[in-house]
């Protein structure tokens, strides 16, 4: 994965707003497509730099919610 100034801007969003956006928080604020966004998204969780909720948090509150992890906070405080 090669991390962008998007990857940047979405982990710096995640921190300001408490910690945790939903799905189309992040979409508003970074890109024109939900398509767009969850490959994005993707990437950033399946490289350790965010959480989600699973599918059946999904169901609950009908969007995925993310957070930053351990390894996204620690890239955010440098």
């Amino acid at each position: 994965m090669v991390f962008t100034q998007r990857d940047q801007r979405i982990l710096e969003h995640l921190y300001a707003h408490g910690g945790m956006l939903a799905d189309y928080q992040i979409q508003h604020l970074e890109f024109t497509g939900r398509r767009q966004m969850q490959d994005r998204m993707s990437k950033l969780f399946h490289n350790g730099y965010i959480q989600r909720t699973s599918r059946a948090g999904w169901l609950l509150c009908g969007c995925a919610v993310y957070w930053l992890s351990r390894k996204g906070a620690e890239y955010v405080a440098a």
